[in-house]
Parts: structure tokens; C-alpha cells; sequence
């Protein structure tokens, strides 16, 4: 299972939802960008996440061999996850705060 999870670009599963949702990300963006409803703007920032997780985690399969550092594979691959874990966390608070603060600025000016 975790094996999985830290090796995404080597499941044949993942690899499918990866191609199918990279057809939203440019749609997701403008239909965000124009909506005030937060859920697009959720999910651009969880399918960006998850895109930029499955592309680092190809880079560092084409290219961690090259590093002369024994072992460095599963590491490399841990702090991917927990970086891009930390990244969209941080993301989707931002956008929580930020879509508070909209709300209040409205509530407001109708005052």
C-alpha cells in the first residue's frame, strides 16, 4: 500500500485518473477564476497537487539512480509526498481564509 502511494507513476491506475484529470486543470482554472463558489477553486488546488506529485514523482524515478547517494530513493520519495501534502493543506486554508474574508467584505457593504 504504501508502496503505492510512493510510487504513483508506476501504478497503472493512477496513471489513468492522472491523463483524465489533467484535461480539467485548464477549465477548472477559468471556471474558478469566474465563480465565487469555493469547490472549484478546492479542486484546482487538489488536482494541481496531485498532478505536481505524480510529476516529481516521475522526475525522481528517471533521475535518483543518478545521484551517487546510496539509499536516497525512499527518502526522496517520502519528502515528495509530504511537501506536496503540506503544499495543498496550506493552499486550501489560504483559500478557506481568503474566501472568509469575501464573505465578510460582502456582508459589509450591504450594511
Amino acid at each position: 500500500m504504501l508502496r503505492k502511494i510512493l510510487t504513483p507513476d508506476k501504478n497503472t491506475k493512477t496513471m489513468h485518473i492522472y491523463h483524465a484529470s489533467s484535461k480539467l486543470i485548464i477549465p477548472g482554472l477559468i471556471a474558478s477564476s469566474l465563480s465565487p463558489w469555493i469547490g472549484f477553486t478546492t479542486f484546482n488546488f487538489i488536482n494541481i497537487g496531485f498532478h505536481s506529485y505524480i510529476s516529481i514523482s516521475s522526475v525522481i524515478t528517471d533521475y535518483i539512480h543518478k545521484i551517487p547517494i546510496k539509499n536516497i530513493e525512499y527518502p526522496a520519495r517520502f519528502l515528495n509526498l509530504k511537501l506536496h501534502k503540506l503544499a495543498c493543506i496550506g493552499f486550501l486554508i489560504y483559500v478557506n481564509n481568503h474566501n472568509k474574508t469575501i464573505k465578510t467584505t460582502i456582508r459589509n457593504e450591504k450594511l
